[in-house]
């Protein structure tokens, strides 16, 4: 359904009041939410239901996402498509006279409408509101503005009682109610079940949903009465839910909570066998050429490493056209590894480029035959330009079958095994994504001698033209890459950063500094960025320009701190 946004206003510095025009006939009590539509994101975003008067919807938001921030962005006259009147809301008529309302944070918004409802039908309203420090409260003069006797906690003692709602509740202000009703984080509802009595309260929960309207199953609850769905059977539930209620499965933070910033900018410096990268930003072989292009827009010292297009012993012309196609969030490429073979980018590109470029430089090697591979990482070897190997083993093996080499172990293991045996520097192994099991591969090319890893290469993929029936590229099946990628390779760095002792470089869907840094609390020491590059030029002076931004505010002094953090403590 239509909604028109009629005014958006900041009400601290996070959180944001949005009024919107529409039908508003869908919403039969307080505590229901809306879903929006937000351009650009696959989910829809819910939202709890501020106030309702006629036509006029409003929502109370705090920005924690990207959707919230797209949200606080919006401007009025905007159209946004809602589902509307979702969820079970609070039931009013099981208070009798006099009602506690406790809120906490964003929990605070849908109590505004309830407190409303519940002085209009002639009951008193008692709220209880907790907030970090006294800058992000809100709405607590507008609750007493509806008649209510309002109590305020903050965290630090800025305002209010110095505590939780927990310490507000127990004012003498507070107390002679009847029945309770609570929206805010778990913890808060959890010690409001421990402090009051459950046979007479409602709490309304939180949980990360999908549809919004019980199809997906995705935000069940174990409850004393069986599954249920947040969306659908709640959000607002019996407080008896909260006598036993163990939480959800979201993992604990493995941050330090009370971390802080040393130093006046976070170090973006990182290591890969023995080489200092500057930062992290490496931009994927195939998606940079041999550097020369970029070089015309931008400084590419700013970069901690350059993988050079892929190189084969002998000059390759490629796949036929069409080889390159969209898709949704990424693209698909058959280019078919075109090069002027080793000698020519040894003896001629790679001294080009150390003529502009003085960072870690990584040679990417493809073959068709362990003799190939053999031959070419040798040039790359004697290239005194050329500091890391890149063996890029998704490449078809002549001699058996055309069978990827990347997509066995044994063979992988071979190809690792023959390349060591003829360098010295330090060999990586690309491996392919199209596997059952990546970590096997991976630890079979540790014991054969690799120094590191880099994954995921492209996905396999395929789109057809509706309007011929034909394959839209003319090798009909190639390289998926894009942000669409993006899950499946933090999965596979997540599984073999664990799996292996020796270094991993992230790659595939890359294009933000926030992935950057996601793939390396996955385990990557170093993370590539690859068709993010043809799509935006300025795609990796961007992420380097981003990421001490982000580091400082996260509060991490030292990228190299957070490799690995999603399975390990800092």
């Amino acid at each position: 359904m239509k909604f028109e946004i009629t005014s958006i206003t900041r009400l601290t510095d996070t959180v944001f009041e949005m009024t919107l025009r529409g039908d508003c006939s869908a919403f039969k009590m307080p505590g229901q939410f809306v879903e929006i539509s937000i351009p650009g994101l696959y989910l829809r975003r819910p939202i709890s239901v501020c106030d309702i008067e006629g036509n006029r919807l409003t929502l109370v938001f705090k920005t924690v996402g990207k959707g919230t921030e797209a949200m606080a962005e919006m401007t009025p006259g905007t159209e946004i498509d809602l589902l509307t009147g979702l969820g079970k809301g609070f039931d009013t008529t099981r208070c009798n006279e006099t009602a506690l309302l406790a809120g906490g944070g964003v929990g605070v918004p849908p109590l505004y409408l309830l407190a409303r409802k519940l002085i209009a039908d002639g009951k008193k309203v008692k709220v209880a509101l907790g907030f970090n420090t006294a800058d992000e409260i809100f709405y607590a003069d507008k609750f007493r503005e509806l008649g209510a006797d309002v109590e305020v906690a903050t965290v630090d003692g800025s305002a209010g009682v110095k505590g939780f709602v927990t310490d507000a509740i127990r004012k003498p202000e507070m107390q002679g109610w009847d029945f309770w009703y609570a929206c805010g984080p778990l913890p808060m509802l959890s010690a409001l079940g421990r402090e009051l009595d459950c046979e007479n309260g409602e709490v309304s929960m939180e949980e990360r949903m999908g549809c919004g309207f019980g199809a997906c199953m995705g935000c069940t609850i174990e409850t004393p009465w069986g599954p249920k769905r947040v969306c659908k059977d709640g959000p607002v539930f019996d407080a008896i839910l909260m006598k036993d209620f163990k939480g959800n499965g979201t993992p604990a933070p493995t941050l330090p909570r009370d971390r802080k910033l040393e130093g006046d900018e976070p170090k973006v410096a990182t290591e890969l066998c023995g080489f200092q990268l500057k930062n992290p930003i490496v931009p994927a072989s195939g998606t940079f050429g041999f550097g020369q292009e970029f070089s015309e827009i931008y400084d590419l010292n700013i970069l901690g490493g350059i993988s050079i297009k892929g190189t084969t012993l002998n000059p390759r012309f490629g796949n036929i056209t069409p080889r390159i196609a969209e898709t949704p969030d990424g693209m698909i490429n058959s280019v078919g590894l075109q090069n002027p073979g080793a000698k020519e980018v040894y003896s001629h590109e790679v001294p080009e480029l150390r003529k502009i470029y003085s960072g870690c430089v990584v040679a990417n090697v493809s073959g068709f035959s362990i003799e190939e591979y053999v031959e070419a990482c040798r040039m790359a070897d004697a290239c005194e330009g050329v500091d890391i190997i890149e063996v890029n083993v998704s490449c078809p093996n002549v001699h058996n079958g055309g069978m990827a080499f990347g997509t066995s172990a044994q063979q992988a293991a071979e190809v690792t095994h023959a390349v060591k045996a003829a360098v010295k520097k330090p060999v990586f192994i690309k491996l392919s994504p199209n596997v059952t099991d990546i970590v096997s591969i991976a630890k079979a090319c540790e014991e054969a001698g690799a120094d590191g890893i880099t994954l995921i290469n492209t996905l396999l993929g395929m789109r057809i033209n509706i309007n011929t029936g034909s394959p839209v590229i003319a090798n009909r099946m190639g390289g998926f890459s894009g942000p669409a990628v993006f899950p499946v390779a933090v999965r596979m760095v997540y599984q073999v950063a664990q799996a292996v002792k020796i270094p991993v470089m992230g790659c595939g869907g890359v294009s933000t500094a926030e992935d950057v840094v996601e793939m390396m609390m996955a385990g990557a020491s170093a993370v590539q960025v690859g068709s993010a590059n043809l799509v935006d030029p300025l795609a990796c002076k961007k992420i380097a320009d981003d990421l001490p931004k982000l580091l400082k505010k996260l509060k991490i002094n030292n990228i190299k701190d957070i490799i690995g953090i999603s399975w390990r403590k800092m």
